[in-house]
């Protein structure tokens, strides 16, 4: 009985792909001799359950039809350099879908010329079934020019999906997700996500989309640049849940409503993250700059800096309820109208926190508040916590604006509020070298121990990844976005 069940187990094999071969011999697993001289003609021989492998030699492979797996094997180039080996849908079919159960690879190939339509693939389209066993990964591949009438034109991927050590460039949709559609647990990590465009939806770059009963998408340790929103939300990254983490968020542009770099549009979450020099730029409707939530969420240890907006917060401008902004310096931001460095207006309804930040060197031009603008409307209530608000710029309200339902509270800030809040300084903070870009606290600050303790800072880290509260120095915590550090402490700060 067991050498019956040995031998009922296919075992897996090697389908080899050479453009140039003039005599293919199907199944073409015996080497290079009697490989096929298309890609589909090798997956459709690739077994249903073993997970067999197609090996693609160098070439350019010109497509008359998507390859379509719906199985569970490894697609390879059989070079080093992705460039080498090119799949090519000339404009007309989309390059790849993969679909099914099982454990899946697209490994080292240049995939380009895309097509796609809504639901059909223009660079990849990697929807598997969901459930245990099932893990499809895209790795080592430059996804590149291609284009889809729907969204998601580079890569579209849903749960189950690991993407890896890829670039996703110059791609172009209708209607969203011109670089990447990532969807519900999926994972992006190590990738570079640059010039990539859409004209009609949401996130340029990358567009984090949860669909319902899904776990939530991931992406690490990657750059999202030069990505182009022309007339809607999110430059670089539209969220809808999920973690973006770790990552160098840079040159996006959103041509109207808002989020150059970052929209934030449920309940993600963004940390670690330098979200820098990306642009809104419509004039009416240029919110957030850097950052804009449209809906709820968290950005929490980012750097924000170099940013502009047209409109209104040129660095973040938060819309909506229950949004969380913690331990980010906000620096050298710039709107041409209300908030250069934060903009808080015109939430319906909730409560945002916004703590332990650095808010410095901010400029609004044509407007008030250089460092933060803050109106709240009723039913909206806005906490500032231990945050410095200092040497901003306006045409009026040069640090902070403020009316409405709104609270300070252990915050230095220039002038000073106690009415609205207690424990606020409007002492110089004292920054480590100013001129420099170093808003460390000086050993002599005022803002030292200064701060109002949460129960969040127990395990948390501040902008440099130390303990949020310094015990060396007592047990109480700093205002800003860093503790200060003790003579003769080694750092490496951000």
């Amino acid at each position: 009985m067991f050498a019956g069940l040995i031998g009922g187990i296919a075992a897996a094999d090697t389908h080899y792909v050479d453009l140039n071969n003039p005599v293919p011999v199907p199944p073409y697993t015996n080497g290079w001799s009697s490989a096929a001289n298309t890609i589909t003609a090798a997956t459709a021989h690739a077994e249903t359950v073993a997970s067999d492998t197609v090996m693609v030699n160098t070439g350019v492979y010109v497509l008359g039809k998507t390859i379509t797996i719906a199985k569970g094997i490894t697609l390879i180039a059989n070079s080093t350099n992705r460039s080498d080996v090119v799949i090519d849908g000339t404009s007309t079919y989309g390059c790849i879908s993969l679909s099914g159960a099982g454990t899946g690879r697209v490994d080292g190939f240049t995939i380009r010329n895309g097509y796609g339509t809504s639901g059909l693939a223009a660079g990849i389209r990697c929807y598997p079934n969901t459930g245990e066993g099932v893990s499809y990964t895209i790795a080592n591949c430059t996804i590149i020019s291609n284009y889809s009438t729907g969204s998601g034109a580079g890569i579209y991927m849903y749960t189950n999906t690991l993407l890896t050590n890829c670039t996703i460039q110059a791609n172009s949709g209708k209607s969203g997700g011109g670089g990447v559609i990532c969807d519900g647990g999926a994972i992006i990590r190590n990738c570079l996500i640059i010039g990539n465009s859409t004209s009609g939806g949401r996130g340029a770059g990358v567009y984090f989309y949860v669909s319902a009963g899904v776990g939530a998408a991931v992406m690490t340790d990657s750059i999202i640049s030069n990505n182009h929103n022309v007339d809607s939300y999110g430059g670089g990254v539209y969220v809808t849940g999920g973690l973006v983490s770790n990552c160098t968020i840079v040159d996006n542009v959103s041509g109207q409503y808002g989020g150059g770099g970052v929209c934030m549009a449920g309940y993600g979450l963004v940390k670690d993250c330098t979200i820098a020099r990306n642009n809104s730029t419509n004039a009416s409707s240029g919110y957030g700059g850097g950052v804009y939530f449209e809906g709820s969420g968290s950005v929490e240890n980012c750097i924000i800096k170099d940013n502009t907006a047209r409109s209104m917060g040129g660095g973040v401008r938060l819309y909506r309820q229950s949004c969380i902004i913690r331990n980010c310096l906000i620096v050298n931001n710039s709107s041409t109208g209300r908030g250069g460095g934060v903009d808080f207006s015109y939430a319906p309804g909730g409560l945002n926190l916004f703590q332990n930040c650095t808010i410095v060197s901010n400029v609004s031009s044509g407007s008030n508040g250089g460092g933060m603008y803050l109106l709240a409307y009723t039913g909206v209530t806005n906490i500032i916590e231990n945050t410095i608000i200092y040497y901003n710029n306006a045409v009026n309200y040069s640090n902070w604006y403020a009316g409405g339902n709104y609270s300070f509270t252990n915050s230095c800030m220039a002038p000073t509020d106690n009415n609205n809040g207690s424990g606020n300084l409007d002492a110089n903070p004292l920054f480590a070298d100013r001129d420099s870009t170093n808003y460390h606290l000086a050993a002599r600050s005022q803002c030292i121990n200064a701060g109002v303790y949460r129960e969040w800072m127990m395990n948390a880290v501040d902008l440099d990844g130390r303990p949020r509260i310094n015990r060396r120095d007592g047990g109480g915590v700093d205002i800003g976005a860093y503790e200060n550090i003790t003579s003769g402490t080694f750092f490496m700060g951000r």
